[in-house]
């Protein structure tokens, strides 16, 4: 029990401490979650259930990409499709991240 307005005052700073370490260590979780499924989806890898095939069907809605195919034809310079692909991927990672990073924490407090 909180007998005075220090000890009260001490508990609420370390709650609040406390919930600031989860919030960072949280984001820095969702941040690793990303790298990862940005890199298994560059080397072809499917991660929940998109892979380089859906990422193209995309990129090929995409505004950009009829120009960055002419730029490729005409130059052989593949720079602007590469760069549609990637801003998919990372978009898509970064979209996929914050719900797997959830889901493994549910799952931890299922298991406790």
């Amino acid at each position: 029990m909180l007998t005075n307005a220090n000890a009260a005052g001490d508990y609420l700073a370390s709650q609040l401490s406390r919930s600031i370490a989860l919030d960072s260590a949280k984001a820095e979780a969702i941040d690793a979650k990303a790298e990862w499924i940005e890199n298994q989806l560059q080397r072809g890898i499917a991660v929940e259930g998109h892979d380089l095939d859906t990422i193209i069907e995309t990129v090929l809605d995409n505004d950009g990409i009829k120009e960055a195919l002419k730029i490729a034809y005409l130059y052989g310079n593949p720079h602007g499709i590469n760069v549609l692909v990637d801003a998919e991927i990372t978009r898509l990672a970064n979209a996929i991240a914050p719900d797997l990073v959830q889901a493994h924490l549910d799952s931890m407090e299922d298991a406790a």
